[in-house]
């Protein structure tokens, strides 16, 4: 089992102490089971959640529920946390796309506030996979923008750090290539790539 799943369950978590206990475990990272006798209330502090998480069975229930909240409740923010395609130990190494997935996943939850309710979809085999605290997660990422001052060498250094591979051509998400003054790269949660284009230090 997943050594960093903290899982409570809070009884009247509609109001009062129980919904103050409730919040405060959630923003802790505890998955957090809210029980009480009004489900109105505790719809009421399931929306002042900074993420709720659902754990379907397998990938297929998982689609299906996405699909469903995509047609019945479009304003809803869904993320969606797949599993790794490997086996511990295996000879060959996760689909580029899913680990390109299981990134942007954990930086959207990472930057959730209260302010953005989040509803997670993961299946029983991804939610017993460990992964890096939230802190971490926050710490790397990093905002660029135009007209912004930015080290072209650091930035190769970071991208190697998290994993990117360098290349000729950039096709699939996790890899960069550089030409001069022009840096292109596949950043995860991004269905297409990303130029940079430098002007000295300015980006």
């Amino acid at each position: 089992m997943n050594a960093s799943l903290k899982v409570a369950m809070v009884t009247g978590a509609g109001t009062g102490i129980g919904k103050a206990v409730a919040l405060a475990l959630l923003g802790a990272g505890y998955a957090v089971v809210l029980t009480g006798r009004r489900k109105e209330l505790l719809d009421a502090t399931a929306k002042e959640a900074p993420a709720l998480l659902h754990i379907a069975r397998d990938d297929r229930r998982l689609e299906a529920i996405a699909e469903g909240l995509a047609f019945f409740a479009p304003k809803v923010r869904v993320v969606q946390f797949p599993a790794w395609d490997t086996v511990p130990y295996d000879r060959i190494g996760p689909n580029s796309e899913i680990v390109s997935r299981r990134v942007a996943a954990l930086a959207r939850v990472a930057a959730t506030s209260r302010k953005d309710p989040t509803l997670v979809l993961t299946t029983v085999n991804a939610i017993l996979q460990r992964v890096p605290p939230r802190d971490f997660i926050r710490r790397s990422i990093k905002t660029i923008a135009p007209g912004q001052r930015l080290d072209m060498g650091q930035l190769t250094q970071r991208l190697n750090l998290a994993g990117f591979t360098r290349s000729g051509t950039v096709m699939e998400p996790g890899e960069y290539a550089v030409r001069g003054g022009i840096l292109d790269m596949f950043p995860p949660g991004r269905s297409t790539p990303v130029r940079l284009d430098f002007f000295g230090d300015t980006l």
